[in-house]
């Protein structure tokens, strides 16, 4: 029975080397997410993600446990040379290129905080990708 024991902890810990050990094709960088003001529900939040794998991937959604929904959004020039911000679908990142959430561009409106939201602090925030799958992140709250 022990040796049995043994042997299925040692098939878990190669089972866990082995996908620790996978290229993960999709990277996040300075991910941040502007402070919120007691008055405010909404704020809004940018990162860089770096497709580094060989086939196209696309963001289906963000949600994080800080904030009743996120939403991705995309503020653009409309026909009438005015800036307005609007929902966006899934954002498409090709292979070897970039994604930039930014002002002015794609980001993430952040809707219905569920606690204090400080500067310094980090938001949890879970991107689902759909071929890289879950990605957990932190998004540092900024002033700015």
């Amino acid at each position: 029975m022990l040796r049995r024991f043994t042997c299925l902890i040692s098939l878990a810990g190669m089972l866990i080397v082995s996908c620790g050990s996978s290229e993960q094709v999709i990277s996040v960088e300075d991910a941040w997410v502007r402070q919120i003001q007691p008055s405010q529900s909404v704020t809004a939040g940018y990162m860089k993600i770096d497709n580094k794998g060989a086939a196209e991937d696309r963001l289906l959604s963000v949600t994080s446990p800080a904030f009743d929904a996120v939403e991705l959004h995309e503020m653009a020039i409309d026909r009438d040379s005015v800036m307005r911000m609007r929902k966006s679908g899934p954002l498409t990142i090709s292979p070897g290129q970039s994604l930039t959430l930014k002002r002015g561009g794609f980001h993430l409106m952040l809707i219905g905080p569920r606690y204090a939201i400080a500067a310094g602090n980090d938001i949890p925030l879970m991107l689902t990708f759909e071929v890289a799958g879950e990605i957990a992140i932190p998004a540092r709250v900024r002033a700015d």
